[in-house]
């Protein structure tokens, strides 16, 4: 994965867990991005406003710690580590 913004790349680091897992930071996560993932559904079909869900997560929050606006993403082959 990678991100800019304004041309300058920001470090990220992704990792993989297992649902079954159980971990309350994935479950919140998992949450999180349902809620995402339903409000780019609802825009992708023409619809104003925002979800519930994603209200709840994302409004009353510093947009700048919890939201950024995606313009482009693009699937690369991963990279291999010597």
């Amino acid at each position: 994965m990678r991100i800019t913004e304004d041309g300058t790349e920001i470090p990220v680091d992704c990792y993989f867990m297992r649902k079954r897992s159980a971990e309350p930071a994935l479950e919140v996560a998992d949450f999180v991005m349902h809620a995402v993932g339903r409000q780019v559904r609802h825009v992708l079909l023409g619809r104003n406003g925002f979800v519930p869900d994603f209200g709840a997560v994302f409004h009353n929050q510093d947009p700048k710690l919890s939201y950024m606006h995606v313009e482009k993403a693009e699937r690369r082959a991963p990279s291999v580590s010597p």
